[in-house]
């Protein structure tokens, strides 16, 4: 009886020493909860199996302390002495960066010239336009047409309005031998409006609908103009208005029959030049036999004025509308 009292004391003494947080039960054998503090929150996080445990997990105290739990399967009474626990920091797994959707640009409209349209060479007239979308930059351009062949001249101006709704722009058509891109005179113009991207591609463009006529306004004579008797030898006054200006106006002096006009030769070079009704030159009719340009006598004369560019190009020329009388007295 004795002997069997301190077995059991001895039994007790021996199961309290043994400081364990929670025992667990198993139908195979007993197992221990052991404890292992963490190094930190990332450590704790990892909920990774440790080397000969069934289980691990991590957990936070009631007083705060990051705690690492493994269950051991072994049947034991004692824990290890608890250690830090250091897991490789995981590698974050980089997304691909998105691939953007590339929406396709609406084409603009061109609203003005858009067909039909006459304008003035050296009038300025508003190439009006809309666009739904903004691109990097819109500029405008001009062709002939020619039945389905549209042949490129130039531009008319880069990096012009380029806002979402209603743009315009004011075009003052250059006088033919200009500098800047000239169309030519006629009935098959056509204007462009295209919009680019940041590295000066070419998006979308749109055109004139049909074509429209670009004409040069011809300078008109006022004196003589019909009707007028001039006597050989007098001064008269040879009288023209211009609507622009060119590189230079020359007079010239032409007989008319029922053929056409036959060319006498020249009056002046160089003379007034300028935009209006202002422009005169002051004529001594020749003697007959003289060696400047002498128009013969007779009721069938005509003066005409017109004007060239800067190559010696004549433009444009306008003559007397009937013919006139020279005579010698």
């Amino acid at each position: 009886m004795i002997t069997s009292l301190f077995f059991l004391v001895f039994l007790f003494v021996l199961t309290n020493s043994v400081q364990h947080p929670q025992r667990l039960s198993s139908s195979a054998a007993e197992t221990v909860t052991c404890t292992t503090i963490c190094k930190n929150v990332t450590d704790c996080r990892e909920n990774k199996l440790c080397s000969g445990t069934v289980g691990a997990y991590c957990g936070i105290t009631s007083t705060g302390v990051r705690k690492y739990y493994c269950t051991y399967k072994k049947c034991t009474t004692v824990c290890p002495t608890p250690t830090l626990i250091k897991f490789a920091t995981p590698t974050p797994t980089k997304k691909p960066a998105p691939t953007p959707t590339s929406v396709p640009l609406t084409k603009p409209t061109l609203i003005s010239p858009n067909g039909g349209e006459v304008w003035e060479r050296g009038k300025t007239y508003s190439v009006t336009w809309s666009q739904t979308q903004k691109a990097a930059s819109t500029a405008l351009f001009i062709y002939t047409r020619n039945g389905t062949t549209d042949t490129y001249i130039g531009p008319i101006a880069y990096q012009v309005s380029n806002v979402v709704g209603n743009n315009t722009y004011s075009w003052t058509i250059p006088q033919l031998g200009g500098q800047s891109t000239t169309p030519p005179d006629g009935s098959n113009i056509i204007v462009s409006v295209a919009q680019y991207d940041s590295s000066g591609n070419r998006l979308v463009e749109d055109k004139s609908d049909t074509i429209f006529t670009i004409t040069t306004p011809k300078p008109t004579i006022l004196t003589p103009n019909g009707g007028e008797t001039w006597l050989r030898g007098q001064t008269y006054s040879i009288i023209w208005n211009q609507s622009f200006q060119g590189a230079s106006t020359g007079l010239f002096l032409y007989t008319r029959d029922p053929s056409g006009d036959t060319y006498l030769g020249a009056i002046a070079y160089g003379v007034s030049n300028t935009v209006g009704n202002n422009n005169s030159y002051s004529w001594t009719i020749p003697q007959l036999g003289d060696k400047s340009t002498t128009p013969p006598d007779g009721s069938n004369i005509i003066v005409s004025v017109a004007q060239y560019d800067s190559s010696g190009n004549r433009l444009v020329e306008d003559k007397s509308d009937r013919p006139f009388t020279v005579y010698t007295k």
